[in-house]
């Protein structure tokens, strides 16, 4: 398996969507447990919302929001095109 160089930082990070406040909390409190939580939650307001960082076991800078909103969305936008979004 080839080794990764480099480690995603905040600046440069991989996102993962959370469908509610509740899921960013519970991720935040297991992360904070293992000395992972690097920020957050944080509730910035529109469009931004409610988001943490939290490094992984490889250093890596993951970014967890609460995007229900844009969730939501794209399934209405899916639904209008006929298309399947889970």
């Amino acid at each position: 398996m080839a080794k990764v160089k480099g480690k995603l930082s905040p600046a440069s990070h991989l996102g993962v969507a959370c469908k509610t406040r509740e899921e960013v909390d519970c991720l935040c409190n297991e992360a904070q447990l293992e000395a992972l939580l690097l920020e957050g939650p944080n509730d910035w307001g529109h469009p931004v919302r409610y988001w943490a960082f939290i490094r992984d076991p490889d250093g890596h800078t993951l970014e967890f929001p609460m995007v229900r909103r844009l969730v939501l969305q794209s399934r209405k936008l899916a639904k209008k095109r006929n298309t399947i979004l889970d």
